[in-house]
């Protein structure tokens, strides 16, 4: 029952051999030990233990960058996507408007054929 536990603290079954491994030594410890043996024991397993719930948060934190990371880049994605909409759009407009500005180009140059011819005849 004793390395049961101490499994899944630890966090697995391979592991459970250093966690039963480990009580056994601190069983040791206190039955010959004086009692600062036992605290400066007692502190460094609750040091163990902090450092353990810190890696075991790390991934769930670089999850949550992931997470942040994907949610920016498909924003960006859908940012970059308008701006080529829109891109595109006034691509067209110009395009427009050049077609526009050489028809009345050429009408403006046929007008004023027209009004030199004119006035030559008279």
């Amino acid at each position: 029952m004793a390395r049961e536990v101490a499994a899944q603290k630890v966090g697995g079954s391979g592991e459970a051999l250093w966690g039963s491994k480990v009580k056994s030594q601190i069983a040791e410890l206190k039955a010959g030990a004086t009692p600062e043996a036992i605290v400066v024991v007692a502190q460094r397993t609750t040091e163990l233990e902090a450092k353990i719930v810190q890696m075991k948060s790390k991934p769930k934190e670089s999850e949550r960058h992931l997470k942040e990371s994907q949610r920016l880049l498909k924003e960006s994605h859908d940012k970059f996507r308008s701006m080529e909409d829109q891109l595109l759009k006034l691509s067209w407009d110009v395009a427009k408007v050049r077609y526009k500005a050489e028809k009345a180009e050429e009408a403006l140059a046929e007008e004023t054929q027209a009004a030199l011819e004119k006035a030559r005849k008279h």
